[in-house]
């Protein structure tokens, strides 16, 4: 199994990372982590490796051992939404293009009451 910890600024094309790693390893090995952030600020993301630290690193790590087993639990601090029915009705591999058949960063800004601002792309 393989612990992965990437960056996700700038977004990133996580789909294309993980099949790097499945072309490397037998793709039915398990793929497991979270994603570096900055406390939500969007400004740098920061990964820790072997005493140093880097911008907008990624780390991966393999573990061997075939007693181990994989325990999940997820925690994405969205507790703004809380109740917020969404529905993706339109994705294509990792990308999300629409919630409830409306383009999903209208949707989302529309619901939270924020203005409209431009995302940054790769």
């Amino acid at each position: 199994m393989i612990l992965f910890l990437p960056s996700v600024f700038p977004i990133s094309p996580l789909d294309e990372a993980i099949a790097g790693i499945e072309s490397v390893f037998n793709p039915n090995t398990p793929i497991f982590g979270g994603a570096s952030v900055d406390n939500m600020k969007g400004l740098n993301t920061y990964a820790l490796f072997d005493g140093q630290v880097f911008e907008k690193g990624w780390i991966d790590i393999g573990f061997a051992d075939p007693t181990l087993k994989i325990i999940t639990q997820v925690n994405h601090g969205f507790n703004v939404l809380k109740g917020m029915q969404l529905e993706v009705t339109r994705s294509e591999s990792n990308n999300i293009y629409e919630f409830n058949d409306q383009p999903a960063w209208t949707f989302l800004t529309n619901m939270l009451g924020v203005a409209e601002t431009t995302v940054l792309s790769s």
